[in-house]
């Protein structure tokens, strides 16, 4: 399977490229596991401006992974490993079970802040994930 942008012309021409590598290390990282990468936030809204806004991406995960997975998913997509062409990205990782139904709860497995105006901040969910 070849990884590709659902809607390309959806996707603001400045980060097609960072889009495209984002999917890309995600299934490469994730494999069968890997369920869905979608943009949301300004970028779904079409909102986005470029120089201000920041992307927002959710991961869906077929199964929890083992937290090496995310751990090594984090470091392929931090910034700089992955250079973030906007003012960040804010990641959350989901288990499929968890983003089928509606909760209250953070849910996340895996929740990255990275880039060139935003403070790095990654976290495994555990016990004590707010």
């Amino acid at each position: 399977m070849t990884p590709t942008l659902v809607d390309p012309h959806a996707v603001p021409a400045v980060l097609r490229p960072y889009f495209t590598e984002l999917v890309r290390r995600t299934h490469r990282l994730c494999g069968a596991r890997l369920v869905s990468v979608v943009a949301v936030g300004s970028v779904a809204l079409g909102d986005y401006r470029h120089g201000r806004s920041d992307v927002d991406v959710t991961v869906v995960l077929d199964g929890p992974p083992p937290a090496s997975l995310l751990l090594d998913l984090a470091a392929e997509l931090a910034h700089p490993a992955l250079p973030c062409p906007a003012a960040g990205l804010e990641l959350a990782v989901y288990d499929v079970g968890f983003a089928a139904r509606p909760s209250g709860d953070a849910g996340y497995l895996l929740d990255l802040n990275t880039g060139p105006l935003l403070p790095f901040a990654g976290q495994v969910a555990g016990a004590d994930a707010p």
